[in-house]
């Protein structure tokens, strides 16, 4: 499946046959998060840790590209037992390439029939500003889950997540 990775119409026509539905405004990361969340992750991590590493671009919109690969990112994920504990970057600090992204990623959603908030000028001058830097995300409630073989994230939560936010049914919502 993931030979025509690199065709993204290949790639969809790839997925479909698999039985993945693929949906005609699906672009390239729908399709591969899909492929990935059903075929990938859940092996990930089966008896030792895995870090996946070098991201398509795509992906990894605040992230530093690769030195000499600018199709990948310098980005990471940790996994354990098909979960997904922590994700990693190099903070992106060219203020050029930011822009790019972010107008390439304003055209996608226009395509798309979504909103295209305006360029955030005072962001953009903030990133050229920035130091070399990384940084990882642990995801605790993640950790917890693991060490305590808890099928759900709802069942290490400290507060329910859907009341936090007024949700009392349908999506959000924890009972």
């Amino acid at each position: 499946l993931l030979s025509g990775i690199d065709d993204p119409e290949a790639f969809a026509a790839a997925a479909r046959t698999e039985g993945i539905e693929v949906g005609p405004d699906d672009g390239f990361d729908d399709v591969f998060f899909k492929v990935f969340l059903r075929d990938i992750e859940p092996h990930l991590g089966q008896g030792r840790p895995a870090i996946l590493h070098d991201y398509p671009r795509s992906m990894a919109a605040l992230a530093r590209l690769k030195p000499g690969e600018p199709r990948l990112a310098e980005r990471f994920e940790v996994y354990c037992a098909g979960l997904e504990l922590a994700n990693a970057f190099s903070e992106l600090n060219d203020p050029e390439e930011q822009e790019r992204r972010l107008v390439q990623e304003r055209e996608e959603r226009r395509r798309a029939g979504k909103d295209t908030p305006p360029l955030d000028r005072a962001f953009l001058e903030a990133v050229g500003s920035m130091p070399d830097a990384a940084g990882i995300a642990l995801g605790v409630d993640r950790l917890v889950m693991l060490l305590t073989d808890a099928p759900s994230i709802r069942d290490v939560l400290f507060f329910p997540a859907g009341e936090l936010f007024g949700a009392t049914s349908g999506e959000g919502a924890t009972n």
